[in-house]
């Protein structure tokens, strides 16, 4: 239930990362294609590639089955550039970036659009660490080259292997949007399971001088209206760990120097309902965001947002801090069991000062997730973040949360 951006919804974005997040797998099944899609707002992700000369995309695909040699097609599936099947989740005529297990046409090559069927490197002995054997995870780069009226691959890598001999094949993608037509994709042949995340977009004029689009990899989700046996995430088994896994010091609590912030308070509910920072803001009631981390559960200890949104409340910590997982409840004490609709997204920050006026620049996705209960939920990160905030927006005005705590790993024991 959590979805794990960038590899939680963590992927490796700016700050303090330590290793690799593990995102969820935006996941195409067997014939299926699947538009990208946000999973803070549900949005297709729409990336203007007529808005610079070059555009690059980075993300690590998985695909299975995992016997790349025996000629029987599977695994095959890859990366569409732009879209041309408006919302459709079949296959269709949208431009292929692929791989394929079939002697005549074995390894990377492209598909549908502009570009037609083309393999280039079909000499086995070249891929190395490229091929995406044993459903390996692999980390591909695509830049694309808009020349004002077409475009075209300016340079294709698997895992560092280069696959440029398609620089300059057209892509067929237009230079109006349509139903979605800037979205990328991912696709799957029938018998083929494809997985897509870390998805990261860069931009500029000059191929030497690209900017990131976003902060971070961008948590993603299943389009909206697709069935699941379609389109689903695979998240890897990182979420609902019992507390005993989440063993170790509550860096969110008061006591360990943990400053509460939130966008705003309920009206009514609150002796305001202003945005604000730190345990002495002058706030009093059952529902004000200084709530959210003050060691008290219940609903009359908790937040709902106010305002007109974005919704968030988060915890700043008394410095960086590794952090390997949270614990988020409604009403631990049961009264009431209502209020967990919607979807909540993590993000965290490594930058000083964190709080309720820091731009959304500087936040990293972590995850999506939803609840299905009032009582403690526990998240595990699939990798440790180091971190000076976090924060969770809310979609649903109405949601509320009476405790959030963050955990750290408990220092090692000396022994003698």
């Amino acid at each position: 239930r959590l979805l794990l951006p960038l590899p939680l919804l963590l992927l490796g974005g700016g700050g303090s990362l330590t290793g690799v997040y593990a995102a969820p797998f935006l996941t195409a099944n067997s014939g299926a294609s699947c538009l990208l899609t946000a999973a803070r707002d549900g949005s297709f992700i729409n990336i203007d590639y007529t808005a610079a000369n070059y555009t690059k995309y980075t993300f690590s695909v998985k695909m299975q089955e995992g016997n790349t040699r025996n000629d029987n097609i599977s695994p095959h599936g890859g990366f569409k550039v732009c879209n041309f099947d408006g919302h459709s989740s079949s296959r269709g005529s949208s431009p292929e970036l692929f791989f394929i297990d079939r002697n005549d046409d074995w390894g990377y090559g492209t598909y549908n659009g502009g570009w037609g069927h083309s393999a280039l490197y079909t000499d086995k002995s070249y891929y190395g660490d490229s091929e995406p054997a044993d459903v390996q995870e692999k980390t591909w780069e695509v830049v694309m080259h808009w020349t004002g009226s077409r475009y075209v691959v300016q340079s294709w890598t698997v895992e560092g292997v280069d696959f440029s001999n398609y620089k300059g094949k057209f892509s067929g993608c237009t230079s109006t949007k349509g139903t979605d037509g800037f979205a990328p994709r991912i696709w799957a042949y029938p018998g083929s399971i494809v997985g897509i995340r870390n998805f990261q977009v860069f931009q500029g004029d000059d191929l030497d001088s690209l900017s990131a689009l976003w902060t971070g990899p961008m948590a993603l989700r299943a389009p909206p209206g697709v069935a699941e046996s379609e389109c689903f995430l695979d998240s890897e088994a990182c979420v609902n760990p019992s507390r005993d896994e989440l063993a170790g010091e509550n860096v969110a609590a008061l006591d360990r120097g943990g400053e509460p912030f939130g966008s705003g308070s309920l009206a009514g509910w609150c002796s305001t309902d202003a945005a604000g920072e730190g345990s002495n803001f002058s706030a009093d009631g059952s529902h004000c965001w200084k709530n959210i981390n003050d060691g008290l559960i219940g609903n009359s200890h908790s937040w709902i947002p106010g305002g007109s949104g974005p919704y968030f409340v988060g915890v700043r910590f008394a410095e960086q801090r590794n952090i390997t997982g949270f614990r988020i409840s409604r009403d631990a004490d049961w009264v009431y069991q209502d209020r967990i609709g919607g979807s909540y997204t993590v993000q965290w920050t490594s930058r000083a000062g964190a709080n309720h006026e820091m731009p959304d620049s500087a936040w990293t996705d972590l995850g999506t997730f939803t609840r299905s209960s009032s009582g403690f939920e526990y998240f595990k990160f699939c990798e440790v973040i180091t971190a000076q905030a976090v924060r969770i927006i809310v979609s649903d005005a109405w949601a509320c949360i009476d405790e959030l705590e963050i955990y750290s790993p408990a220092p090692a024991t000396s022994t003698q």
